[in-house]
């Protein structure tokens, strides 16, 4: 653990640390925090779809360990595996019913895959977990701004954008967006 902050691709301290950990999981095959340590070793080292593997094992041993969603979904994400954040959103907000960044993390992946109506669903119930966090409630009201827009809903993009700009003047997501879909309306 104490290497972690320091490995580097093609180093011999990676090199031994991922042999410890292949030894780590044979000693200990049912101990999800292995699994969990050899994921994020490798999200060090940049593999991705071997920390994603890892991450997914440790969840099998373990569904209650709130962290590791979060891991998966943002690789799977990044990596644009848009039906499986779509699942495992969903299977996280089966143990974690309050948890606003699931329904965006799902809300997102619906909106990459242009079905918009279950974008604006999954975000427009998010917000309302969000209350405590001023800064994920922007983002769920920049995604809805877009969502809605995409759907022909003018009316409710425009405001979507105005409570995230609100909430947050500066936000140049918001301000970006918002003004781009006005001029392209020839509005404001």
């Amino acid at each position: 653990v104490k290497f972690l902050p320091k490995l580097q691709e093609g180093t011999i301290v990676a090199d031994k640390v991922v042999a410890l950990c292949d030894v780590l999981i044979k000693m200990h095959p049912e101990e999800h925090a292995v699994y969990s340590l050899t994921g994020d070793i490798n999200y060090q080292l940049k593999r991705e779809e071997e920390a994603l593997r890892y991450f997914l094992l440790s969840l099998k041993k373990d569904e209650s360990r709130f962290e590791l969603w979060q891991k998966v979904l943002t690789i799977e994400l990044q990596t644009r595996k848009y039906d499986s954040v779509i699942t495992h959103a969903e299977k996280a907000k089966e143990v974690f019913p309050n948890q606003a960044i699931l329904y965006y993390y799902k809300g997102s992946a619906y909106f990459s895959q242009k079905q918009y109506k279950e974008a604006v669903y999954e975000m427009e119930r998010g917000v309302r977990y969000a209350r405590r966090s001023p800064e994920l409630q922007v983002a769920f009201y920049g995604q809805l701004g877009d969502s809605y827009n995409a759907l022909g809903n003018y009316q409710k993009s425009d405001a979507s954008y105005e409570k995230a700009l609100q909430l947050e003047p500066g936000n140049e997501y918001a301000l970006n967006n918002y003004s781009y879909y006005l001029s392209l309306r020839g509005e404001k």
